[in-house]
């Protein structure tokens, strides 16, 4: 169900459905047995109802609920297998978003433990070389030599790893 409180909906239907795996068709709610005494199909006067899973790699990932109060408006196996079919194409995107979020985070995440903070001075090919090279012996314990060439003067301040570590050049 919904994290909105604003959307409601048979919390017995909700989680039949989502437990069972199988989608539900009831024009008849209130005369079932098993929904007869439900709190929210009764003080919603819920009549007809329609609830299909959003299934993907036998993993259900949510359900499609409908329902009316109408007496006269009833469900029927077309529009059970057209949500059927929805239910189908939402469950794939959906668990397409979620991979591409699990993957934006992830992405984030190795970019921040590779990151090399420098004031080494450079964008040449070479200075980017360079600075790779130390992002990966960053998070480990070994000593890293950088030679240039004599009389740049240069000094050169790296935080490795949360360690900052500082050297002047000869």
């Amino acid at each position: 169900m919904a994290a909105d409180d604003s959307i409601k909906g048979s919390q017995t239907i909700v989680t039949q459905v989502m437990q069972v795996g199988v989608a539900l068709l009831s024009n008849d709610l209130l005369k079932a047995e098993e929904f007869s005494k439900a709190p929210s199909l009764l003080s919603s006067h819920v009549c007809s109802v329609l609830c299909v899973p959003l299934i993907i790699f036998e993993k259900t990932l949510g359900i499609i609920y409908l329902e009316t109060s109408d007496p006269i408006a009833r469900f029927d196996k077309d529009q059970l297998q057209l949500l059927a079919g929805i239910a189908g194409i939402a469950a794939s995107a959906l668990e397409n978003a979620q991979h591409l979020e699990w993957f934006a985070q992830e992405n984030q995440r190795l970019h921040e433990e590779i990151r090399v903070e420098h004031l080494m001075i450079g964008q040449s090919p070479a200075m980017q070389t360079v600075v790779k090279f130390i992002g990966r012996a960053a998070p480990t314990d070994a000593t890293v030599l950088i030679r240039g060439e004599s009389g740049t003067g240069c000094v050169t301040r790296i935080s490795l790893g949360g360690a900052i570590k500082q050297r002047n050049s000869l």
